[in-house]
C-alpha cells in the first residue's frame, strides 16, 4: 500500500470516528473512545505525511543552483586549450605531473636557466631549446598568432660545440662572438627582433643571470627546478633529447 492510499484511508477513518462520536448516542466512555481513535487517526496521517517527498513545479533557486567551481568553465578542453599560454615542458615531476615554463611577450620576456655541467646538462639545454623551437613553429602557424614570424636563435661556447648531442639542430656561436666556457644561449624573438624567452646554460650558480623565472639544476645526484615565486626546490625528471 502506497503512503497516498494509507494517508486517505486514515482521514476518511478520522472523519467517521468523529461523525460517529458527535451524532450517535453513545455513553460518557463510548464517546471519548471513539474521540481518541479520531485523534489517533490523524495523528497517524500527521506522520505519515512527513515521509511523503515534496516535489515543486516552481523554478530552483538562482542561490542554489549548481555553480561551476572557481577555475572552471563549461568550454570543452580543447577550447581551454586554446586559451591557455603555452607552456616550454621542463619534463615531469616525482608524481608524473608536468612541469613548464610560461613563454613570455614581447616587453614582458620570461628567463628560464639550465645549471649544471657535463653531458647531462648540456642535453637538458639542447632539449629545451629544440622545444622552444618547435613551440615557435606551432605558434607561428597557430590562428591565435598568425604572423608571429619569429625564430630561435642559439649560441654555443666553443668547448660545447663539438660535444653537444648530434639531434640538436643548434647553431654555433656567431663570428667575432666568444661565450664563456660551457655556456650556451637561446632566445626565443618575434619578427621584429623582441625578445620574448631566453634560456641560458651556465656551469655553475655564480654565473646564474640576475634576471631568471625558472632555474634548472642538473647535477650527478638527478635534476630539480625552481621557480621565482618557490621556496624550494622540486625533483624534476628533465625532458631529454630522443637518441
Amino acid at each position: 500500500m502506497s503512503l497516498l492510499v494509507a494517508r486517505t484511508a486514515l482521514v476518511g477513518t478520522a472523519v467517521l470516528l468523529g461523525l460517529a462520536a458527535v451524532l450517535l448516542a453513545l455513553d460518557g466512555p463510548a464517546r471519548a473512545v471513539l474521540f481518541g481513535a479520531a485523534c489517533c487517526c490523524a495523528l497517524l496521517d500527521r506522520a505519515s505525511s512527513r515521509s511523503l517527498p515534496t516535489t515543486s513545479d516552481e523554478p530552483e533557486p538562482e542561490s542554489t543552483r549548481t555553480r561551476p567551481l572557481p577555475g572552471t568553465s563549461d568550454d570543452p578542453p580543447a577550447r581551454q586549450a586554446q586559451s591557455r599560454r603555452s607552456d616550454l615542458l621542463l619534463g615531469h615531476d616525482d608524481d608524473g605531473e608536468p612541469i613548464g615554463h610560461e613563454l613570455g611577450t614581447p616587453g614582458r620576456p620570461t628567463h628560464l636557466v639550465v645549471v649544471g655541467t657535463g653531458a647531462l646538462a648540456l642535453a637538458v639545454f639542447v632539449e629545451l631549446a629544440d622545444l622552444l623551437r618547435a613551440t615557435a613553429t606551432t605558434t607561428a602557424t597557430g590562428t591565435a598568432t598568425a604572423g608571429f614570424g619569429g625564430a630561435v636563435r642559439t649560441a654555443l661556447a666553443d668547448d660545447l660545440v663539438d660535444a653537444r648531442p648530434p639531434v640538436a639542430a643548434l647553431d654555433g656561436a656567431p663570428a667575432g662572438v666568444s661565450l664563456p666556457a660551457g655556456t650556451a644561449v637561446a632566445v626565443l624573438s618575434d619578427a621584429d627582433e623582441r625578445i620574448r624567452t631566453t634560456i641560458v646554460l651556465v656551469p655553475s650558480e655564480r654565473m646564474q643571470p640576475r634576471a631568471w623565472d625558472t632555474v634548472v639544476e642538473v647535477t650527478r645526484y638527478g635534476c630539480s627546478v625552481r621557480r621565482a615565486q618557490d621556496h624550494r626546490s622540486r625533483a624534476l625528471d628533465p625532458a631529454l633529447p630522443s637518441l
